[in-house]
């Protein structure tokens, strides 16, 4: 075996655990709002997609006598194009769910409601509430304030729309969320 060769194994072999690791972590976590909004979906294809070009850039090295020569037509010619419109798309749909998120905050600042940049308690289905509260309870005081106690909070009350950015009873839940959501730049 060259040298070459070896390295293509070792990098293979590191590549692939470290690749499976990185969707299994995505998936379990898949639920906070930084894998939400991009598309779990999307990114698995993309990974995979990219895992299998990342192959075909290396066997060719390894089996040069047995690699189908079909099989560089087909991840060229197919493949790679799909991959790259498939990144360009969940770029666009971050892209359309920021101005979107913008555009609702806006609006909601402009209705005489409160805070535009307080969550309120029930923007958040109840599954994600202890998610967001570790979250919020961890970074938001990080300028010395005293931190909420949210151990023995309670969920609230799911809204009718799970988007929505104010409350049933046109009540404020700011006691619950004192920062800004993620998707708005700070």
């Amino acid at each position: 075996m060259t040298a070459l060769e070896i390295f293509i194994i070792v990098f293979l072999a590191v590549y692939l655990p470290v690749q499976l690791a990185t969707l299994w972590v995505a998936w379990k976590l898949r639920r906070l709002p930084a894998i939400r909004h991009r598309s779990l979906s999307f990114t698995i294809l993309i990974v995979l997609m990219d895992t299998v070009i990342v192959l075909h850039e290396f066997l060719p090295l390894l089996m040069l006598d047995t690699y189908p020569c079909s099989a560089t037509l087909w991840i060229v010619d197919v493949l790679l194009p799909t991959s790259s419109v498939l990144w360009v798309a969940r770029f666009y749909r971050l892209a359309a769910l920021y101005r979107w998120n913008e555009q609702e905050l806006l609006r909601y600042g402009q209705s005489g409601q409160f805070s535009a940049t307080a969550i309120p308690g029930d923007a958040l289905p109840p599954e994600d509430y202890e998610l967001d509260a570790l979250y919020t309870k961890s970074t938001c005081c990080s300028d010395n304030r005293e931190q909420p106690d949210l151990s023995d909070s309670t969920p609230p009350a799911r809204s009718a729309h799970p988007n929505s950015l104010s409350s049933d009873n046109g009540t404020h839940h700011a006691d619950h969320y004192d920062t800004m959501p993620d998707f708005v730049p700070r």
